[in-house]
């Protein structure tokens, strides 16, 4: 697991920054984009067989520019996954019950470069940079009237690739990969994604 400290993460994203306020005119496109995608689980603890994962579909968004080069950079917001649990008691007294209920989110900055092939509307690509991951917990025990509720944060590593087409000056889709270093665990997030170019 690599680890990051805010420190480390702001030198990471410090060149990234620099290369958009020192080269605005380079700016090739400005895209807004948003993308539905499914992620594996990030949920560190051992899966109760009555366990129920919320790991489905889900809705990201985000923005980002590209410069002539085919360099850019990239800024997204994406639920990773959760996940609610029933864990089942037999006991003297009858059947008893806890829950938990957990869910990941993660905001990203990434460097990005993307291949276009000329005249064709097809293109490839990568991105590498940092994201801040946060994961909420809630326990609760109804048969003992109890309430227990936690909530963690980090700075990690991700980096994905894609590919898409550009049918339109103003319209691409991609499908997207993006690993993503989350907690003691690693998650995939596979998503498909649609965006609007300005310019």
């Amino acid at each position: 697991m690599i680890r990051m400290s805010p420190a480390r993460a702001f030198l990471c994203a410090l060149p990234i920054t620099t290369l958009l306020l020192i080269q605005p005119a380079l700016a090739e496109n400005f895209y807004l984009y948003t993308d539905v995608g499914e992620s594996s689980n990030v949920d560190r603890y051992q899966v109760h067989p009555d366990g129920e994962s919320g790991n489905g579909p889900r809705i990201g968004y985000g923005a980002g520019v590209e410069f002539q080069s085919g360099f850019g950079m990239e800024l997204s917001k994406n639920k990773l996954g959760e996940r609610y649990q029933e864990y089942w008691f037999y006991g003297d007294d009858g059947i008893t019950y806890d829950r938990s209920f957990t869910e990941y989110d993660s905001i990203g900055l990434f460097a990005t470069y993307r291949y276009r092939p000329e005249e064709t509307g097809f293109f490839a690509g990568g991105r590498l940079g940092v994201h801040r991951w946060s994961r909420r917990a809630m326990f609760s025990s109804p048969s003992i009237d109890a309430t227990y509720q936690d909530y963690l944060s980090d700075n990690d590593l991700a980096a994905g690739l894609e590919l898409g087409y550009r049918w339109h000056p103003q319209w691409s889709a991609a499908l997207t990969w993006t690993h993503y270093v989350v907690d003691e665990v690693d998650s995939d997030r596979l998503a498909v994604r649609v965006s609007y170019h300005f310019k």
